[in-house]
């Protein structure tokens, strides 16, 4: 998923006459309940979700516990929540097939200090047992995805498959519009995992921090002065 600046960016309207005859109270009601405040990554810990962003300044400063809380607007919160019921749907949905094994499992690697989470373990035909992963994406990034998943989310699967010594994962995507699937085999690469071995030695080696930030133009150190 893009950066929760990137999401806040993002306009939902598109034009068009402004809606009328809305009852503002009730609106703000529940927007009141959703807004918050989302602590940044503990220190002293790397999360597979951070190492597709290439930005080793980023990187410095999640490690370090230098990133600042990000502004939940309820908007976005909604967004997160309807991720959330994709894990919940697609439980019932593993369960029914007899695919399922475990969700929500804890990972964790010691040298680096990498912790993470597995969304399902599930039984496969071809290779006994796979990792899936789950992401909900917008309707024209799931029209560009033909052959592969999307590189955050292979790296984050590749350091689940290197640190459960496994082989085979699956990204599954869900189209946010109209509920279409796509699948992406994902096979065991052990150079993406020395590749990430490698960037978190040198972010532990680091004694300051870096001065350029290399990410995308919503990388959260942009801006940082």
């Amino acid at each position: 998923m893009a950066g929760i600046k990137a999401i806040n960016k993002k306009n939902p309207s598109k034009g068009g006459k402004r809606t009328k005859n809305q009852d503002r109270w009730l609106l703000k009601s529940i927007d009141n309940v959703l807004g918050r405040k989302n602590s940044p990554p503990t220190k002293g810990k790397f999360y597979p979700s951070v190492f597709g962003n290439p930005c080793d300044k980023y990187l410095y400063l999640a490690y370090n516990g230098l990133l600042d809380w990000d502004i939940i607007q309820p908007r976005v919160q909604r967004i997160f929540d309807h991720g959330g019921t994709f894990e919940g749907r697609m439980k019932k949905y593993l369960e029914k097939a007899n695919l399922y094994i475990d969700d929500e499992v804890t990972v964790k690697y010691d040298d680096p200090p990498i912790s993470g989470r597995i969304d399902f373990i599930i039984t496969h035909e071809k290779h006994e047992e796979a990792l899936l992963e789950l992401k909900t994406i917008k309707n024209e990034d799931f029209k560009e995805l033909k052959e592969t998943p999307k590189h955050e989310h292979l790296i984050q699967l590749q350091i689940y498959l290197n640190i459960t010594d496994r082989n085979y994962g699956v990204v599954l995507y869900e189209n946010k519009n109209d509920q279409n699937l796509k699948a992406f085999k994902v096979d065991r690469d052990k150079k993406v995992w020395e590749d990430v071995l490698n960037r978190c030695e040198k972010i532990m080696e680091m004694t300051t921090e870096p001065d350029q930030c290399t990410g995308m133009w919503y990388c959260k150190c942009k801006n940082r002065r």
